[in-house]
């Protein structure tokens, strides 16, 4: 195959939902994929999707990677932008620009839990601007997640957007609305390919091969380890505010994801409403939460001082 300046595929988020770590996998363990070496943003910036020389830049940048890696006969050519699906949400131009870019392009989603995945954005801003972050109780209750999604990707930036990045029923209904045809979205449960190990970890990533139209592969080498940055936990009372938030959010989604609920997400649920259910046996408002009574029901719960945390 001879290059133009088409993209043949974009893992586009989300954000903390492990895009590195495939992104790293692809580059390393498939013959057959170009994909840059870094994370490419300049996808998030809307007018640049109507520019060429933003697809040739991408494409430039992929292609780069493979001579690096010394990769002679690749097959397809892709890019890692894991904002890109939270952008679109409420600016599905985005979508279009890039279909009429390739009008078979591949579009690869990976979702993880969403109260998980705010606490892991909370902690890499944290890591990053020490003296600028506040607890992550403080970032969530005080965020405004009832407002409208700022439009600009100057003032998005600047918000603490560690809620709405999890309201994924949005973005993919946003998503799955555009002229990309749904056959050609493929959404991966974050929790199926690196929760998990040895033959089921294989299969979800032969299946994102088989998406993109490439070999399978036999093994999968570990490519990918974390840094040992600071850890940060949450509390029970901000998780049960956090799981009102997301609760109907969740039922949505599963709702797109052909009414499939998430067994892993659930499980985990499970585990803290119990524990929510045993202190508080006749409270179930903490379960119906709204926009409305986030800052109230926090206040309860902290009266009742669930303020140990949860996790490690």
């Amino acid at each position: 195959r001879i290059y133009g300046d088409k993209l043949d595929f974009i893992i586009c988020g989300t954000q903390k939902g492990g895009t590195t770590a495939l992104r790293l996998h692809m580059r390393t363990c498939s013959p057959h994929l170009c994909l840059g070496e870094d994370e490419q943003h300049v996808l998030d910036v809307l007018p640049s999707l109507n520019r060429g020389e933003t697809y040739q830049q991408l494409a430039h940048s992929a292609r780069k990677s493979c001579e690096e890696l010394n990769k002679s006969n690749p097959l397809k050519l892709g890019v890692t932008d894991p904002k890109l699906l939270y952008w679109a949400g409420t600016q599905p131009q985005r979508w279009k620009a890039l279909s009429v870019h390739n009008p078979t392009i591949r579009i690869i989603v990976l979702l993880r839990e969403p109260i998980q995945r705010a606490l892991s954005q909370y902690s890499m801003v944290f890591n990053k601007h020490t003296s600028k972050s506040t607890t992550f109780a403080s970032a969530v209750h005080c965020y405004s997640y009832a407002s409208p999604l700022p439009s600009t990707y100057k003032s998005r930036l600047g918000s603490l957007d560690y809620i709405q990045r999890g309201f994924y029923d949005e973005q993919l209904h946003s998503l799955f609305s555009s002229s990309i045809p749904r056959r050609n979205v493929l959404v991966i449960i974050s929790e199926h390919i690196f929760q998990n190990n040895g033959n089921n970890t294989l299969y979800i990533y032969n299946k994102i091969l088989d998406f993109i139209q490439v070999p399978r592969l036999s093994h999968l080498n570990p490519v990918f380890e974390r840094r040992n940055d600071k850890k940060h936990t949450f509390t029970l009372a901000t998780y049960a505010c956090l799981r009102g938030v997301f609760r109907p959010h969740n039922t949505r989604l599963y709702q797109l994801l052909d009414n499939t609920p998430i067994v892993e997400w659930e499980c985990w649920y499970a585990k803290l409403d119990a524990r929510l259910r045993f202190i508080f046996p006749d409270e179930h408002i903490l379960f119906e939460q709204d926009n409305n009574n986030m800052t109230s029901n926090l206040s309860l719960l902290q009266s009742k001082k669930l303020t140990a945390p949860l996790f490690n």
